[in-house]
């Protein structure tokens, strides 16, 4: 008999619905009689035929949490899991619910319409090929090939991978079997734990023979139970990035192609629960604080529409400090602030599953209750919040402009320089409206210290931009965010080391060119990665600077001048120390008559 109290069950749908009453077949009489949880699954909401996955794989992030939370209120809860969905979201989930919990899990048998298992002994034999288990302490990739209901043909690894790896494991049938799709290869719970064992010894010899491997590309054809404890087995928190890969037929295109990027910092992510106080404070800022400051946005992009009279000028020639702009001429083709900002827009009541969005069939912000308490933290108390949020709206509704949004701005991330530029533009605005803002109904703030203002604005871009950065420790960053920081911590000790405003003005009127090199790079999906902890051996750890005076300034990694202690402070979000290092940069650059811009 059972010693669990609940039962929850999970149907992760996505090739088809699983309705609730197919799966009860499989519970006892004394399961039926617990309380049930059911959760479901519904890929089916997260169509990837357009080739991303960052929505999908959001969401399932955000279940995933869901599901760690009930079960650690719970206890003695039997945790059930029934799938018909695509691969990499199968091994997601499993990745993100991690080998913590013992999960149940049961495939669809097509030829018996059931879900009930077909044995219960194991009548299976899997086995590893022969690789060679020497250690190489070179640095690179590793592909794993899991074939039970398939060949992984070497040809589309190739296509897909190219042809330098540190190591090629494939799991498959051994005693000379092939491999069959459907039910007839895995046939009861011990299979899939031989499977799940097989996975876990291949993955423990990779990283003792491979000890510097950077990146894991897996490519599985196995029945879903198997994807979903493979998934478990992953311990992404404890290992490398893992890139998934999805099989389709498809003329004149791959057949596998790049799916979910799976890494430790997501899956600490999945960790992460909010408290009922966290959910309180949530609900307050979705359906009072956000819905003001909106309000807020739409009444001055009105106002400053009214005064400008049909006036053509450029935009920053319609805020107060236009004087000094003009001398700075920053970013002069971008448009007034209300012809971005769209007076219908109002704020969801209902907590989105990943970050916020703003889809383009409806005038909603729609806002993750875990965004905005990560907002919410980086501020100091709700005025500051306010002005975050005002910061937010002026940057994403540039964005819109730029036709930059949620939807499509991964799909477009390996083009580094054109978000970096991009970014930064709509901090500038955002930064620029902000000031504009405070001196038309808040003056009291800002005005005969509007340098101080936009240092204090500064910090707080800086100290938001970690809010969308997940994990405590962050090994990993996309390139994006570092480039983003890279720049505004730069120009923040500029602004504050500025004599005057219209310094300031100038310093900030164009993007910084600033470059660290040395930090391996990997992609996975459509998105760049930075390590923060793994070196590329044949380039030195450098950052680059071209001054104001147009020189470049280089710094190699020092006892006194510690680049590895600043990608440590990357990694552990050391802000301040952060903030410390580029002051030791502005004096160095100062020596060079190259720290701020010559103004007369």
């Amino acid at each position: 008999m059972t010693t669990a109290t609940n039962v929850m069950i999970i149907r992760q749908s996505g090739l088809r619905a699983i309705s609730e009453n197919e799966v009860l077949e499989v519970f006892s009489k004394d399961e039926t009689r617990l309380a049930q949880h059911p959760v479901l699954v519904d890929m089916q909401a997260y169509p990837i035929e357009g080739g991303d996955w960052t929505e999908s794989e959001g969401y399932i992030l955000n279940e995933a949490r869901k599901i760690r939370e009930y079960a650690d209120q719970k206890k003695n809860v039997k945790i059930a899991y029934f799938g018909i969905a695509e691969v990499p979201h199968i091994i997601a989930l499993g990745a993100f619910l991690s080998d913590q919990y013992h999960v149940d899990v049961f495939g669809w048998d097509r030829d018996k319409n059931s879900w009930e298992w077909r044995a219960t002994e194991n009548t299976l034999n899997v086995v590893t090929n022969d690789w060679p288990k020497i250690v190489l302490p070179l640095t690179g990739s590793a592909i794993i090939r899991v074939e039970l209901s398939a060949f992984v043909a070497d040809a589309d690894v190739e296509e897909a991978v190219g042809k330098d790896h540190l190591a090629d494991i494939r799991i498959h049938l051994g005693d000379g079997r092939t491999p069959m799709i459907g039910a007839g290869i895995v046939q009861s719970p011990a299979d899939v734990q031989h499977v799940r064992e097989t996975f876990r010894q291949a993955l423990a010899e990779l990283k003792q023979y491979r000890p510097n491997v950077n990146l894991i590309h897996l490519f599985v054809a196995a029945p879903v139970p198997v994807c979903f404890v493979i998934g478990q087995e992953l311990q992404l928190r404890n290992n490398i990035p893992i890139q998934t890969y999805r099989f389709r037929i498809v003329p004149d295109q791959p057949s596998q192609k790049k799916a979910i990027y799976l890494t430790g910092e997501e899956a600490e992510s999945a960790t992460r629960t909010l408290t009922p106080k966290q959910k309180a404070r949530a609900r307050k800022i979705r359906t009072n604080i956000w819905p003001e400051v909106l309000k807020q946005v739409q009444h001055y992009a009105e106002t400053r529409k009214r005064e400008a009279r049909d006036q053509k000028r450029i935009w920053f020639e319609y805020l107060t400090n236009h004087e000094d702009l003009i001398i700075a001429n920053p970013f002069p083709r971008l448009p007034p602030i209300w012809e971005v900002v769209d007076l219908k827009d109002t704020v969801s009541n209902h907590p989105r599953p990943t970050e916020y969005g703003h889809p383009t069939d409806s005038n909603e912000w729609e806002l993750s209750d875990s965004l905005l308490i990560d907002l919410s933290n980086a501020c100091r108390d709700d005025d500051e919040l306010k002005q975050l949020i005002r910061l937010f709206l002026f940057h994403e509704y540039l964005h819109i402009h730029h036709s930059l949004n949620k939807y499509n701005v991964e799909l477009i991330g390996r083009f580094a320089n054109c978000l970096e530029k991009l970014d930064y533009e709509a901090d500038l605005y955002a930064l620029l409206h902000q000031l504009d803002y405070t001196l038309f109904y808040e003056p009291e703030k800002a005005k005969k210290r509007e340098k101080e203002f936009l240092e204090e604005q500064l910090d707080l871009i800086l100290r938001s931009t970690w809010a969308f950065v997940q994990g405590a420790t962050v090994n990993r960053p996309q390139v994006r965010a570092v480039r983003r920081l890279l720049n505004w911590y730069w120009r923040h000790v500029q602004v504050q080391r500025a004599d005057r405003l219209v310094v300031a003005l100038a310093v900030l009127s164009k993007a910084p060119t600033i470059e660290l090199i040395g930090p391996m790079l990997s992609v996975g999906s459509s998105r760049v990665y930075m390590s923060m902890v793994d070196l590329d051996k044949t380039v030195e750890l450098s950052l680059g600077i071209v001054l104001e005076n147009e020189k470049f300034l280089r710094r190699e990694d020092a006892v006194n001048f510690s680049l590895k202690k600043l990608l440590d402070a990357f990694r552990t979000r050391d802000h301040n120390s952060i903030k410390k290092f580029f002051l030791g940069i502005f004096e160095e650059a100062k020596e060079k008559s190259g720290s701020l811009p010559a103004i007369d």
